[in-house]
């Protein structure tokens, strides 16, 4: 894992982001939800997580409180492929799991698709709902819970 550590994100990080996002369509998001991280970044960014490494985003992540009690949800989980396998995700959720205790959050909802699901099912996740194109043609949603 990288010495660097996970900042907040800012708004001059805003076509890195998208970069980051652009390099995981079609593998990992559709094409269609690009218009829905726009939104995020615009309206609901203050809890996102960025990893630099030589000037460029290669990891980002957040954890949104829910209006539930001790709940919360993961936004925007993703690293850039050309890093896949170095334990980034393993840092994400580490990070995950360090800010929820820290917020007293023991329930996290996940809104995964089925090429994420594997992953977060190694970190103790569970499925709770499948949808079939739920994030659109190819895309399955699976609604998924981490307890922690």
């Amino acid at each position: 894992m990288a010495a660097e550590a996970f900042r907040a994100y800012t708004g001059a990080d805003r076509d890195q982001a998208m970069a980051l996002l652009d390099a995981n369509i079609p593998e990992a998001f559709h094409p269609g939800e690009r218009g829905a991280f726009t939104e995020f970044l615009s309206a609901f960014a203050t809890d996102y997580r960025v990893l630099p490494r030589q000037g460029r985003l290669i990891a980002a992540f957040a954890l949104s409180a829910e209006p539930q009690p001790h709940t919360g949800r993961i936004r925007w989980l993703m690293a850039h492929p050309e890093v896949h396998g170095i334990g980034l995700g393993r840092a994400m959720m580490d990070e995950v799991k360090s800010e929820a205790r820290a917020r007293g959050i023991a329930l996290i909802t996940i809104a995964a698709s089925h090429v994420s699901e594997a992953f977060y099912t190694r970190f103790g996740a569970t499925v709770d709902v499948r949808t079939h194109d739920g994030w659109g043609p190819g895309m399955h949603r699976v609604d998924m819970t981490w307890r922690i």
